[in-house]
């Protein structure tokens, strides 16, 4: 890939993650208002992300520019849920399903864990407990 493709691909990422970016707050902002948790929200916006993600796995070429935009920019943004459960899918379609098990769990415990370790050293520098 030359130097001009490579700044191409990077101006479609950064485009589709602003647009992502703008969905997302605004899928927010618009179910706060109608009442929706922040639970139910989360729940709503990684099914989405995960359905939208799927469907461009199977059916765009991952170096296009729809990808680009769309996987990497727009679904990269709006929600990394999405990335995370085709990550899982994948691996059980090739015959891996205790790697997709692994990967499930470990990525649960682990961003658990540096949840946890961010949220008290946040809480730590800001001297408000959390």
């Amino acid at each position: 890939m030359n130097t001009r493709t490579t700044s191409w691909t990077l101006l479609f990422v950064f485009a589709g993650g602003v647009m992502g970016t703008g969905v997302r707050h605004g899928v927010d902002v618009g179910l706060e208002a109608l009442g929706f948790s922040i639970l139910v929200t989360l729940l709503l916006v990684n099914t989405a992300g995960s359905l939208g993600l799927g469907w461009l796995v199977a059916s765009v070429d991952r170096g296009s520019r729809t990808w680009s935009i769309s996987g990497v920019g727009i679904l990269g943004s709006f929600t990394t849920f999405s990335a995370y459960t085709v990550s899982i899918v994948e691996r059980v379609d090739q015959g891996l399903p205790l790697i997709a098990l692994t990967f499930a769990v470990a990525s649960i415990v682990v961003g658990w864990a540096a949840a946890t370790v961010g949220r008290r050293l946040g809480a730590r520098r800001s001297g408000v407990p959390r």
